[in-house]
This record gives structure tokens, sequence and C-alpha cells, in this order.
């Protein structure tokens, strides 16, 4: 049940970063379940082959706070990776996702391919917004304090 609802979740936010967002590329992931879109490989080899930097990736989890590069291959930290001069880097974008506990357990990832148009001011706040309000609340599980009427679906342990 709680994987159908993460997959469920992730789904509803690669459609929103395709369709709200104008990325070309979307990578989701929280809880050791993933989804991608607009990779010319298969989702299992995303993080395997040379097509994303996984340095950068790496990078961007261990500050785990949002960040939007409006122009990659003017940035001295993309201008050097083979994978984001080959594929022709444009806007890239990295928001944590974080479980109930405030701990980040994934991250919504998209990026343009030859363009840059994710420039727009408030832009990174209108997708971490996004992130917070709507994909978080539909993957945490502890939504509500306990209620008495959950007492009626306990399973007591012998």
């Amino acid at each position: 049940m709680e994987k159908a609802r993460i997959a469920k979740a992730l789904q509803e936010a690669t459609e929103f970063a395709l369709t709200e967002t104008e990325a070309d590329r979307v990578i989701v992931v929280y809880e050791g379940i993933g989804k991608t879109r607009g990779f010319d490989l298969d989702s299992e080899r995303v993080l395997e082959e040379g097509s994303l930097s996984l340095q950068m990736l790496q990078n961007f989890l261990q500050k785990r706070e949002a960040v939007l590069v409006k122009e990659a291959l003017a940035d001295p930290d993309f201008q050097s990776r083979t994978s984001a001069v080959l594929s022709s880097l444009g806007s890239v974008l990295f928001v944590p996702i974080e479980n109930e506990s405030g701990l980040t357990r994934g991250f919504l990832y998209m990026d343009q391919v030859g363009r840059s148009t994710f420039l727009s001011a408030g832009f990174l706040e209108r997708v971490k917004r996004y992130v917070k309000q709507v994909i978080e609340p539909k993957i945490h599980t502890k939504k509500t304090h306990l209620e008495w009427s959950e007492l009626s679906s306990l399973e007591w342990l012998s």
C-alpha cells in the first residue's frame, strides 16, 4: 500500500515537472522508489550512464537544499562536466523531498536540454512550494495525530 501511494505521488510529480515547468528530463526519487521521464535510457540505467552528472547530483544531495542553475554551461560547476556538455545542458533544478522527520529521503530533479527557460522570478519558490504542499503530504504516512477512530482497526500483537 505504501509503495503504491509513493509511486502515484512520484508519477504526479513527473507530470507536474513536464507539463507545468517546461522540463525536458525529470528524475523523482523517494524512499527507494524512482521515476524518470525524458531520458533516452531505461530508468534503471539513468544513474549508471553518462547522460547525467552523478557528481553534480551527489553534490546536490550533500547540500540538502533546493538549487536552481539558470544556465548550466555558463556555471563553473557544470561547464567542465562531460555529461553537461554532451547533453547541451540548459537550466537545472533540484529540490530535496523530506520525510515526516525533516530528513532528506528523496529529490525532484529536472533539467532542460539546449535551452534555459527556468529563469522566471519565483520559479524555484513555486517548485519548492509544490514539493512541500503537494508531494510531501501525499507520501507521508503520519498526516494527523492519532484519532480515536483509528483504534478500531488496530492490529494487536500477541
